[in-house]
């Protein structure tokens, strides 16, 4: 039963709502995950902010650009641990 006084939900909520959820769920298992491993293999303040910038203002642009750069820095024999090293300068 509806009340009178109820205001009518709009056609459009359930498909912002939905655009809102994606977008938080983007943010929480991919921007900011991504954002802490290249914040730990940064060492300059000045480029983590930048990169921090760049991530929430372009997104999976960032991400694509910076991964096969760091992938191309990677040894053969650095395995796992080479993901997960700090840069040097």
């Amino acid at each position: 039963m509806r009340l009178r006084w109820a205001p009518k939900p709009s056609p459009h909520f359930t498909a912002l709502r939905s655009l809102g959820e994606g977008h938080v769920v983007l943010l929480a298992l991919g921007f900011i995950p991504f954002f802490c491993w290249l914040a730990s293999r940064e060492r300059a303040m000045d480029v983590k902010v930048a990169c921090f910038l760049r991530i929430m203002e372009l997104g999976n642009i960032t991400m694509s650009r910076y991964m096969p750069i760091e992938l191309f820095h990677l040894g053969a024999d650095d395995g796992l641990t080479g993901w997960f090293r700090q840069n040097t300068a």
